[in-house]
């Protein structure tokens, strides 16, 4: 996926947003819509960066990196925007938990959201282990959504 469409689809998938100031981007604004040429600092220039959007100062968009790297997973696997975004209390996987007690929807819901499609049987049995096996059901589900989020069928997929 693009970078842009990777933010986004993180987003969607969580229920996060990325914060602009005001004179890059009205609220609410995805970052597949954004000017990067306007962006300079403390946003998501960084991660797009790194999942290789350009800075658009060519008509082609032939200065666009298809190259994954290492930047790439250690941001999926390690950032905390990332994971602030899994956990939020205002985020996707919060409501979902406190609206859905039946763990087998729950983990269906999270499939179907990040990899368009439902869990095989042995994937929906791992998951169930790890999530009674984890501290909180909460945890695990956090866990199990971020397990998702770093399988190469999310971002080459979703």
């Amino acid at each position: 996926m693009p970078a842009e469409v990777v933010m986004d689809a993180i987003n969607q998938t969580t229920g996060g947003h990325d914060e602009y100031s005001n004179n890059n981007a009205p609220a609410g604004t995805k970052t597949i819509n954004l000017a990067l040429s306007r962006l300079r600092g403390g946003g998501p220039e960084y991660v797009l960066g790194i999942f290789g959007r350009p800075l658009r100062t060519q008509i082609c968009d032939c200065e666009r990196s298809i190259e994954t790297g290492l930047a790439q997973a250690m941001y999926l696997l390690n950032d905390t925007d990332v994971n602030n975004k899994i956990a939020a209390e205002s985020g996707r996987l919060t409501k979902l938990l406190e609206k859905e007690s039946n763990d087998q929807k729950l983990v269906e819901e999270l499939y179907l959201s990040t990899l368009s499609r439902k869990p095989k049987a042995d994937e929906l049995e791992k998951a169930f282990k790890y999530v009674n096996a984890s501290e909180t059901r909460t945890a695990g589900m956090q866990d199990v959504l971020w397990s998702l989020l770093n399988l190469r069928e999310f971002v080459f997929i979703h």
